[in-house]
């Protein structure tokens, strides 16, 4: 039996090899596939948390910032409250400012 399922393993390898190797050269297409995938489900969990919450939730403005740093990104939220905090009911929270 042993030298059966020995026989089968061996048997099985040069398959794997190609199945992964066929993988591999599509790496490109999986990765685009994989991005799209994340992103929807990001999108799909903000909003499932959106339209559970019971107070009003707010969505992001690009702005273009014209000051001494307008070659670099800026990301500022004013009195955020985390989504997961505030599905907590009966929990007081501090809204935060946050600028990154």
């Amino acid at each position: 039996m042993e030298v059966a399922e020995q026989r089968l393993k061996d048997a099985m390898i040069p398959f794997l090899v190609a199945i992964f190797s066929r993988f591999h050269e599509k790496k490109d297409v999986w990765m685009g596939i994989l991005s799209i995938l994340t992103e929807l489900d990001c999108l799909v969990s903000l909003a499932i948390t959106s339209g559970q919450s019971e107070t009003t939730m707010s969505k992001p403005e690009f702005v273009p910032y014209e000051g001494e740093y307008k070659d670099s990104s800026l990301f500022e939220i004013k009195e955020m409250v985390h989504p997961c905090v505030q599905l907590q009911s009966g929990k007081n929270f501090i809204p935060n400012d946050t600028i990154i």
